[in-house]
């Protein structure tokens, strides 16, 4: 069986093996019950990864071409039924056509987080805004009054850099803030992930550099990759991101942005210090490189003062400020907003123009309504209250657990717990196991863009679940825990 690659060729590897091997099966050279070789000498015939080889199998078993049998390896199972081998003939190689980034994409995270719906289980993994904190009587109110407005000739179009209502309550906002901004330096979006996609799109091309926190959330690491960008990652400490060395990062990788969470970092909680908020902007200024300043859980400080944000502190407008109200609004709405100068406003709003029409009015003006009310800012207050009994009712589990190197560093603000746990601790047969009883928790290396965790973390969130799904969660984690010790002494 002769099968080879091109490595100079557009088409992922693991598709070619793919191809060949469903074009021996359909004209029979393969047939039925025949054993395909192992995963490891496939890779030494064709000299490629195992993994690659792995990742070939697996879809031509999921497409029904072969099967894993147990003791015999793979096996094709495509058999000689006339009509299956014509539609298998004839079909659409949909993996082909899908980009690759795509296909390889890192899902766990995905899939952790679509199993908080799941009302069985109990959720550490997910972080949102806390339910129940803003009233439904009152969100109704917000969108009758937008309804009604439609009524009365008024459609739900809003300009392009979104509502100016919530726009003025924005500026309002950043005042707050210590950021002195007009309507004019702001462009809302349905969510972060939406507002990260349109500044790389603006500003960045594959190949371009970046330079960013290690560890880091998937969602970024994501929307950086899917933009074909390179990432060199900085280690933190409690302090946020080490800028001893960026100076020589900088002239080594001659970054296109710096991206950095200020307040409350995820996974870790840390905050940037003022003295490293300092020489973050002075190199900013120096080399004049762009910062980008994710600042979405400061307002959720607990028995702590948020520091002001970088961009309060930038006078030389090379800061790109984000806030997304994901994290202390209603679940859900997770309207974000940038602040920047007006020529990138000017031109993300053209973005918008081109790709979206317009952000959703009923959210925007819902918003608009909480913050010009108050209601927003009020909710925003009791969350806190909540959550800082939460937090401590999950660190209290932690260090009653009794387990050494079972440990983590009380929250100062945000949603998440990063907690270390034991080495001798396999994190993915713990979440394994985990799954299995009702909880789920984000590993820590899914953090990690090139994989490489330093040590055993789990991120937990506190502020998805209530009191009582932590009660009874957190005793099974740390049950699995002891556990899994036992079994390695």
């Amino acid at each position: 069986m002769e099968i080879k690659v091109n490595r100079k060729a557009k088409t992922p590897v693991y598709m070619q093996i793919v191809s060949q091997l469903k074009a021996k099966i359909i004209v029979r050279e393969l047939g039925a019950g025949d054993v395909l070789p192992s995963e490891r000498h496939m890779a030494l015939r064709l000299g490629v990864h195992r993994n690659t080889v792995t990742k070939a199998y697996k879809e031509l078993e999921s497409l029904g071409f072969i099967e894993s049998r147990q003791g015999y390896g793979y096996t094709i199972s495509l058999r000689g039924d006339e009509e299956q081998v014509d539609r298998a003939r004839g079909a659409v190689n949909w993996p082909s056509m899908i980009h690759e980034d795509y296909m390889r994409g890192q899902r766990k995270f995905d899939d952790l987080w679509s199993k908080s719906y799941n009302r069985k289980i109990y959720s550490f993994a997910v972080g949102t805004a806390t339910s129940g904190i803003f009233k439904s009587a009152d969100i109704t109110s917000a969108i009758e009054k937008t309804v009604e407005s439609g009524k009365r000739g008024e459609n739900f179009f809003t300009p392009y850099q979104g509502d100016l209502d919530l726009r003025k309550e924005i500026v309002k906002f950043m005042r707050d803030k210590g950021v002195e901004i007009s309507t004019s330096n702001v462009q809302v979006f349905s969510q972060l992930n939406q507002a990260l996609d349109f500044i790389f799109t603006l500003m960045l091309k594959p190949g371009d550099t970046v330079i960013t926190e290690e560890p880091l959330n998937p969602d970024i690491f994501r929307a950086f990759e899917l933009a074909g960008v390179r990432q060199i990652g900085v280690p933190m400490d409690w302090d946020g991101m080490f800028t001893d060395n960026l100076e020589m990062m900088i002239e080594k990788y001659h970054p296109k942005f710096i991206y950095v969470s200020s307040s409350y970092h995820d996974p870790t909680g840390a905050v940037l210090s003022y003295k490293r908020r300092q020489k973050l902007l002075n190199l900013s200024y120096e080399y004049r490189v762009p910062i980008i300043e994710d600042d979405a859980s400061s307002l959720l400080d607990y028995d702590y003062v948020s520091s002001s944000p970088l961009r309060a502190l930038d006078h030389g407008e090379n800061v790109i400020y984000l806030y997304s109200f994901e994290m202390t609004f209603v679940p859900g709405l997770n309207l974000t907003f940038v602040i920047a100068p007006k020529q990138v406003i000017k031109s993300l709003s053209y973005l918008v123009a081109m790709r979206v029409i317009g952000i959703d009015a009923i959210p925007q003006k819902t918003l608009a309504y909480f913050m010009k009310t108050g209601l927003y800012y009020q909710g925003v207050s009791d969350m806190k209250k909540i959550n800082s009994q939460k937090k401590a009712l999950m660190y209290s589990y932690i260090q009653n657990a009794g387990i050494e190197d079972f440990r983590a560093k009380e929250a100062m603000g945000g949603v998440y717990l990063w907690c270390h746990v034991p080495e001798s601790i396999n994190i993915k047969e713990l979440l394994k196991r985990a799954e299995k009883k009702g909880v789920v928790f984000m590993p820590g290396y899914l953090f990690y863009p090139r994989g490489k965790q330093p040590n055993n973390y789990i991120r937990l969130c506190f502020s998805t679940p209530n009191e009582m799904e932590i009660k009874k969660g957190m005793p099974i984690l740390i049950e699995i825990i002891r556990e899994m010790l036992e079994e390695n002494r």
